[in-house]
């Protein structure tokens, strides 16, 4: 019984990030029935009440989420995001999940809490430092599953990926706008 993992039905679940790859998996979450919370503070309010989603303060999501899942971005501003102090903040026995970016997570705290039972499991996708070292802190811990930075590594997304590659390189040298276009002072800098 004490093996048994909790169901989603009921729980709180908090999505730090709710872009596109959020409000996939707020779909899903509450297709299970969970309660869904989200932190982002470039997510549309509206949006995300329509999706049946409460945006809240980052920490606020933390105190009542029984699962977190990271998907924001990595910026100077992300970079452990999710501190001692926020990993504090997550109610006793909480699953943790980071496929976003190992950097918005600080790692060193979580050997600890996760042999003390603070934080009930961690699953990562992506890591603080890669390739893991065979000395790695968290490789013993039993409430750890590890993936090695595989999850959206799948025939579609190959396929999407390259679709929208092609499509953009035929948008550019026909002189439209980019449909993807992540610096646009880049572009402009190209142009003569």
């Amino acid at each position: 019984y004490e093996e048994s993992g909790g169901e989603l039905g009921g729980a709180t679940v908090g999505l730090v990030g709710y872009g596109a790859i959020g409000r996939i998996v707020a779909r899903v979450m509450r297709a299970f029935g969970a309660r869904v919370l989200a932190a982002d503070p470039y997510a549309d309010r509206a949006a995300a009440e329509a999706d049946g989603v409460e945006l809240v303060e980052l920490d606020a999501l933390l105190s009542r989420s029984s699962v977190v899942s990271l998907h924001a971005r990595l910026t100077k501003e992300t970079h452990h995001l999710i501190d001692s102090r926020r990993l504090g903040l997550l109610p006793h026995g909480a699953v943790l999940v980071n496929s976003a970016r190992g950097g918005l997570l600080d790692h060193a705290p979580l050997p600890e809490l996760l042999r003390g039972g603070a934080l009930g499991a961690l699953a990562l996708d992506v890591y603080d430092i890669e390739p893991i070292p065979a000395d790695w802190a968290l490789r013993d811990v039993p409430n750890v599953i590890t993936t090695p930075h595989l999850a959206g590594a799948t025939r579609q997304t190959a396929h999407r990926a390259a679709a929208i590659t092609a499509s953009e390189v035929g948008r550019f040298l026909r002189g439209e706008e980019l449909a993807h276009l992540a610096n646009k002072d880049v572009l402009a800098a190209g142009r003569p």
